[in-house]
């Protein structure tokens, strides 16, 4: 029987092939966060989404798994006022 982490690794990889290709035509200011734990997708896709996405910011959460949110609530919070602020100023 496959393990539960095993099919949310297969089935978030089926689906973002599938989208992988319109990545490059954002055109808005993203920030990828990702757990630097993640042991569910690998951090290696955070790398690559970013790199697809024209002028994406990727921020690794330190001490967060999967559920980034939940791990690091406060971490994320404060990583995310950051950057919207910072985006506010641009704008």
């Amino acid at each position: 029987m496959a393990s539960a982490s095993g099919t949310c690794i297969r089935t978030h990889q089926a689906y973002t092939d599938e989208i992988q290709g319109l990545y490059p035509r954002l055109d808005l200011p993203v920030l990828v966060t990702w757990g630097r734990n993640d042991r569910w997708i690998p951090v290696d896709r955070a790398r690559l989404l970013a790199e697809l996405i024209p002028g994406a910011q990727l921020k690794l959460i330190d001490g967060a798994g999967h559920l980034v949110q939940l791990d690091q609530p406060v971490q994320l919070a404060t990583t995310l006022h950051g950057w919207l602020t910072a985006q506010a100023t641009m704008s």
